[in-house]
């Protein structure tokens, strides 16, 4: 109640009646005469201060976007607009060479009917310093002042994919076979869907990933050192995949449809209809893919005079069925203020059979072999519903914005498998089901307003957040003897917890000549409360820590930027990693929760150079980051062979390293794109009796190259390669493969035919290995990664993509589930 009752408070002090203009017009002047005025002013050139002469200004309605009149600039680069309705505009000025220049706010009243926009300084393209260009068209690449976006339509090579093949593409991210994101080496990522965490109500990330069409993503936010204003969760930075969402008037839309070689299939429709006053929009997705994998694995165990090597060869077809639903409105009450209601539902189900032969080999005991068959299945539906409201003011850089999600996952897991000893006893029959629902509320209020005359902008804002987590498992065993399923009370298990996270934060950004900068501290406070039906240990947590961020860039010219920055981060434990209650669905490995691991804190620092030429350009960036109390996981040995994982706080770790990045058009019709990161890995800690010490250096290169071949028609070549990184306890090996696409446009590009072949050498595989006191292990992991994809994409009535409003739904992660 307290912090609803700061919500209030701080609404009512920014909507009092003094904080908003007392003059509003949606266009209807009730003065004599006629109700226009004008608009004028200079266009020049950023970076020869010589006019620009026959360039567009373009005037358009704020409100609904409709055009309303337009005029080209003269001698010395003057233009004059006349006879302008009062009311509420954004103009558009461009030029052929230069990159458009956007006024977003422009009012015209009969106090203010002669507005004079003074010099307006065209960049040419290419050149820009608010926002850097990295390529020419839609450009590929943009680097902002604490992010990096990425523009998803320029990557064909993961066309009829999903969001998982879409990531592998960025630069500095590696995605491995179980849907584990790393950036710069480190898995501790924050993870967006249109703002919102993807980790929801226990859905493993990989399935998460692997339910988003390629084709609905619009772009990719790469934050790789995130300023005070975004959830301090994620140490090594957070990646946001903003989903498409459709703006213009009347009814437009896509329809999109991709089908791949053994029997995956997927398929969109994206619909938007606006009025002048309201905008509708909604879109369907589905997905089916089926595939193949296989893979062994060998873990020797050694005790005093005995070794005792455990083998397994298995193979598998899994299936997995996706289904999600959008809709919602925009409704822009006038020219400021907007409210926007959405509801989301996502169905996802996915299943699998599996068969793995183990042999264990004791010293000085016969061998023992055995043949396991299993079977499982997740069931996920999620519900989402989102208002949001927003207030802007004739000072673009002025805003109030309110955001509320309620979103609730039930989620159902189960599995059944059949041993056989090959031992002449009865077969060995168990069963699961794990019923779980996770509910989430998010509130958020935020406020900007500019400073010093325009020439800085303080943001501020609360946020609360609460998530109920109610989980459970049930084992069964069957009687040989009545074939009857006996519920095994000892091994089943219920955890609820509950887990409230309350935060504030204040920002200033500001110019000072060729300087900008920016510096914000957050403060978070966190309750969390767990408890199991089994034991006797709770989770009582109850914390407040701050995180300050700050960020410089110089641009000494129009074609040079540096960056540094610094920022604190946290990653807090999830509900599974704290349930002390031990999983041992697999008898021989087990897993068991730590209630006593506590969250560990990361101090992020980078610095940075972007250089642009032409249609060139050139960045580097340099990153050192501490964690303290890593939390890892951490395997280790019982009596009989059986193997323990659980999570603990054992290290302090540290990544240093460089990243380079490159691109452009090299040739007319040749774009290519290159990046390259390398980081050096120091591990140094204690778990128990173990000491933990790893030190290695790692490397990524990805180069994606673009060829126009002939008239609307594009190939293009992705390569990928990871070179062998550390772990805690272990290492995994190299992983490389390549795609190759190949888009054609037809009928002004409103309707679209790619065909992509992904792995196109079939190189693609996982190995690790895995040490500890007593024991080693080694895993191999192979699917059938090498698949054709064939998809039609059509655009109709002009359909043009806009981000999504952002839906925070405060979700929170349940491990990576394994295919």
């Amino acid at each position: 109640m307290k912090h609803l009752t700061i919500f209030t408070i701080l609404a009512l002090l920014l909507c009092n009646d003094g904080a908003f203009p007392q003059w509003q017009n949606s266009g209807n002047y009730q003065g004599g005469g006629t109700p226009s005025g004008e608009i004028s002013g200079v266009l020049l050139d950023a970076k020869t201060g010589q006019p620009v002469e026959y360039g567009n200004f373009v005037l358009y309605q704020q409100k609904n976007k409709e055009l309303v009149n337009g005029t080209v600039s003269g001698t010395g680069g003057t233009f004059k607009l006349s006879k302008v309705p009062y009311g509420f505009y954004r103009a558009e000025i461009s030029f052929i060479g230069y990159e458009t220049f956007v006024i977003d706010s422009i009012m015209i009243t009969p106090k203010n009917s002669a507005v004079n926009l003074g010099t307006l300084k065209l960049r040419p393209a290419g050149y820009t310093t608010e926002e850097v260009t990295v390529t020419g068209e839609k450009e590929a690449i943009i680097n902002n002042l604490d992010k990096q976006v990425i523009n998803v339509d320029k990557d064909i090579a993961s066309a009829g994919g999903n969001a998982a093949d879409v990531l592998r593409n960025v630069p500095s991210v590696q995605v491995d076979i179980e849907g584990n994101i790393t950036l710069r080496g480190n898995g501790n990522i924050k993870i967006l869907i249109d703002g919102r965490p993807a980790n929801t109500g226990g859905q493993s990330l990989a399935d998460i990933l692997a339910s988003i069409p390629a084709g609905s993503i619009e772009t990719i936010e790469l934050v790789t050192n995130p300023s005070a204003k975004y959830d301090a969760e994620g140490t090594a930075g957070i990646i946001n995949i903003k989903l498409k969402k459709k703006s213009n008037l009347g009814l437009n839309g896509m329809l999109s449809s991709n089908v791949g070689t053994k029997d995956k299939y997927n398929s969109s429709v994206n619909l938007n209809y606006k009025l002048e006053d309201i905008n509708f929009f909604g879109n369907f997705d589905f997905r089916i893919n089926n595939f193949f994998g296989e893979g062994n694995s060998e873990r020797n165990a050694f005790y005093p005079g005995v070794t005792n090597r455990l083998s397994a060869t298995s193979n598998g077809n899994f299936r997995m069925n996706m289904f999600n639903y959008n809709l919602g409105f925009d409704w822009f009450l006038d020219d400021f203020n907007t409210i926007t209601l959405q509801g989301n539902y996502r169905k996802f189900d996915f299943n699998n059979a599996n068969k793995a032969f183990n042999s264990s080999v004791i010293t000085g005991q016969p061998d023992q072999n055995y043949l396991r068959v299993s079977e499982g299945g997740r069931d996920f539906a999620n519900q989402n519903y989102s208002l949001n409201y927003k207030r802007s003011f004739t000072d673009k850089n002025k805003e109030l914005s309110a955001d509320f999600t309620w979103s609730r996952n039930n989620a159902t897991l189960d599995g059944f498998s059949i041993v056989d000893a090959y031992n002449n006893l009865p077969l060995q029959k168990t069963k699961n089901v794990s019923d779980n629902q996770f509910t989430f509320f998010v509130g958020s209020v935020d406020w900007s307003m500019p400073l010093f005359d325009n020439s800085a902008k303080m943001e501020t804002g609360l946020k609360t957040t609460f998530r109920q987590m109610r989980t459970g498992i049930s084992y069964f065993n069957n009687d040989p003897v009545t074939d009857a399923w006996v519920w095994n009370s000892a091994a089943s298990n219920r955890f609820n917890y509950d887990e409230q996270i309350h935060a504030a934060f204040l920002i200033f950004t500001g110019s000072l000549g060729d300087f900008k900068y920016q510096a914000g501290l957050r403060a978070e406070t966190t309750i969390a409360d767990g408890k199991t039906d089994k034991a006797d240990v709770k989770v009582d947590k109850n914390y407040t820590d701050f995180f300050p961020s700050v960020y410089f860039s110089w641009a000494p010219t129009m074609t040079q930027e540096v960056r540094a920055n610094y920022s604190r981060r946290v990653d807090r434990p999830y509900p599974r990693q704290v349930n002390p209650f031990v999983d041992n669905t697999d008898s021989l490995n087990l897993f068991r929760g730590n209630p006593d691991l506590n969250p560990q804190f990361t101090d992020s620092y980078e610095l940075g150079y972007s250089l642009f030429l032409g249609k060139l350009n050139f960045v580097t960036t340099l990153f050192y980051r501490q964690t303290n109390d890593a939390m890892s996981m951490f395997t280790r040995l019982l009596p009989g062979g059986v193997t323990e994982r659980t999570f603990a706080n054992i290290a302090t770790q540290k990544n240093t390293g460089f990243e380079i990045s490159t691109g452009g058009e090299i040739l007319p019709g040749f774009r290519l794109m290159p990046s390259f990161s390398w980081f050096r890995t120091q591990l140094d800690g204690q778990s128990g009796l173990t000491t933990i010490h790893q030190d290695d250096y790692s490397w990524n290169a990805k180069i994606i190259s673009s060829l126009n071949v002939i008239e609307g028609g594009t190939l293009q070549v992705f390569f990928n390669y990871n070179a062998p990184s550390v772990m805690a306890q272990g290492k995994t090996e190299e992983v490389y493969f390549m795609d190759i696409a190949y888009k054609q446009d037809f009928f002004n590009g409103n309707l679209s035919l790619t065909v992509r072949v992904s792995d196109l050498f079939n190189t693609m595989k996982w190995n690790s290995s895995t040490f500890g006191p007593n024991f080693d292990s080694f895993n191999f992991y192979k699917n059938d990664s090498r698949n054709v994809f064939v998809g039609l994409t059509y655009i109709f009535n002009s359909f043009q993509k806009k981000p999504q409003k952002p839906i925070d739904d405060g979700g929170m992660g349940q491990g990576q589930d394994q295919f």
